[in-house]
């Protein structure tokens, strides 16, 4: 698929705004850095779905990796173009008509993904586990 062939088959990817990878990865780092390096995502908290997208596309790409309970960030060894446009047409398999002629993406249907309570019960656990350990490290062990 030429390059024009691939940019009209992925409009729909960008018809509510164009996802942008390298701002989602600082919001991401940003928000890591102030919760103890553990995050609860809500796919959806921006109300048109760019976050779902932009997430399942790093997701495709190898930027996160799900390692049983949840996401682990990662930096893959290369990104091609071919990759890229592999990780976009993935995303936009998940496309479905809503009944009324219109095609919504749906990008959880790749990912493993929790409920909100859920996902901020295992965030408050995770986080009070990484206190704890660098508690009992910075105090060393009691005995």
């Amino acid at each position: 698929m030429g390059d024009g062939e691939f940019a009209d088959h992925v409009g729909l990817l960008y018809a509510d705004g164009i996802p942008d990878l390298a701002a989602f990865a600082l919001t991401i780092l940003g928000e890591l850095e102030h919760r103890r390096h553990v995050v609860a995502l809500d796919l959806y908290s921006d109300d048109i779905g760019l976050i779902s997208y932009e997430f399942a596309l790093m997701e495709r790409l190898g930027f996160f990796i799900y390692g049983g309970q949840g996401y682990w960030m990662a930096v893959p060894k290369t990104i091609t173009l071919a990759a890229v446009k592999r990780a976009a047409l993935e995303v936009l398999s998940t496309a479905e008509d809503d009944g009324d002629g219109i095609e919504l993406i749906w990008p959880e249907r790749l990912l493993q993904t929790l409920s909100k309570m859920e996902a901020e019960a295992l965030q408050s656990r995770l986080i009070a586990l990484r206190r704890f350990h660098a508690s009992h490290h910075h105090n060393g062990p009691r005995h």
